[in-house]
């Protein structure tokens, strides 16, 4: 569903920003197994990092309740905001988040 729909925006931002200093680490949370995920990761030519067996950890480390749920995480590792659910109307406002965070990251140096 719509981490499905997700997930090609998010290896896009992976090749836009990975230059900058920015990267996307998607969790899978429904315990799939690599080679279910390695699959769909081939055929829908993903190149984000995914990591494997969330499902057990998201919702009691993090909260997770609903999927898709993104981190929106800075340079010293501090979680700066939190967005849940996808729409591709949102992918500019992503893009606002990722680059705001790349300019405190230049300024802080």
């Amino acid at each position: 569903g719509p981490c499905r729909k997700e997930a090609p925006y998010l290896t896009r931002l992976q090749e836009k920003y990975g230059k900058s200093g920015f990267t996307v680490i998607a969790v899978n949370d429904w315990d799939e197994d690599a080679a279910t995920v390695g699959k769909f990761a081939a055929e829908s030519k993903l190149t984000h990092k995914i990591l494997l067996m969330g499902g057990k950890i998201s919702p009691k480390l993090y909260g997770v309740v609903s999927s898709p749920t993104s981190f929106w995480i800075d340079h010293k590792g501090i979680i700066r905001s939190r967005s849940v659910g996808f729409n591709v109307a949102h992918v500019p406002e992503m893009e606002q988040k990722i680059e705001k965070m790349l300019e405190d990251r230049k300024l802080k140096k």
